[in-house]
C-alpha cells in the first residue's frame, strides 16, 4: 500500500514561486536540510544568512528572484535526471540477478495490477517481474481500476495489492529490463 500512495503522489519540485505547504497549512514555506546534501539547501542558506546581515536592496532582490528561479528549474530536472538513471541501474541490476533463477519458484508480493498483469515483487531477491493476464488461464479476469485488483469472471478469485502468490521465472530480458511470470502451478511457456 506504500507504494502505491508514494506513487500516486506528486513529485516535489523546487520553484521560485511560494506556494505555502499545504499539510502544514502555512502560506509562506520553505525547506533545507544541512547545505552538504543538496545544493537547493545551500542557496536557501546563502540567502537566509544574507537577510540576517542586512536586507537586500531592490536590484539584489530582483537578482535573487531570477537566480532562484533558475536555481529551481535546473535542479529539479537534475534530480528528477538522477532519480530515473537510479530506477534504471536498479532494473538492470534486479534483471541480470533474475537471470540466474529462470525456472525457479518465488513467493511474492503483488505490487502492481493492471489491464494486462499483475507486478509481483519477489521475496528472496526483491526484484519485481510481470505475470501477463494470459498466464491466468483458470478463467476469465476483469481489471478492477478503482480497487487497484483483477477479479476472475466466473470463480471470483481476485489478485489484489499486497496479496502474496507463488510465481516462477520463465523469461528475462535484460536488454528490455523486463521479467516474466507464471503461477508457479503452470508449465513454462
Amino acid at each position: 500500500m506504500n507504494q502505491v500512495l508514494i506513487r500516486s503522489m506528486a513529485k516535489a519540485i523546487y520553484s521560485h514561486s511560494n506556494i505555502g505547504h499545504y499539510g502544514l497549512g502555512f502560506k509562506e514555506y520553505s525547506h533545507f536540510t544541512s547545505p552538504i546534501r543538496r545544493y537547493p539547501d545551500l542557496v536557501i542558506h546563502r540567502a537566509l544568512k544574507e537577510y540576517i546581515h542586512e536586507s537586500p536592496n531592490a536590484s539584489r532582490i530582483a537578482f535573487l528572484r531570477q537566480f532562484m528561479k533558475d536555481v529551481a528549474q535546473h535542479t529539479s530536472n537534475t534530480e528528477r535526471l538522477a532519480m530515473e538513471a537510479e530506477r534504471a541501474s536498479v532494473k538492470l541490476t534486479h534483471t541480470v540477478l533474475a537471470q540466474s533463477f529462470i525456472g525457479e519458484e518465488f513467493i511474492g508480493t503483488i505490487t502492481g495490477v493492471t489491464s494486462f498483469g499483475i507486478f509481483v515483487q519477489l521475496d528472496r531477491i526483491y526484484s519485481e517481474g510481470l505475470l501477463h493476464i494470459r498466464d491466468l488461464d483458470d478463467d476469465y479476469y476483469i481489471f478492477d481500476e478503482a480497487n487497484y485488483c483483477l477479479i476472475g469472471r466466473s470463480k471470483k478469485k481476485k489478485y489484489a495489492l499486497g496479496q502474496q502468490l507463488s510465481v516462477k521465472i520463465t523469461k528475462v530480458n535484460v536488454d528490455k529490463r523486463t521479467i516474466d511470470l507464471i503461477p508457479s502451478n503452470k508449465k513454462g511457456r
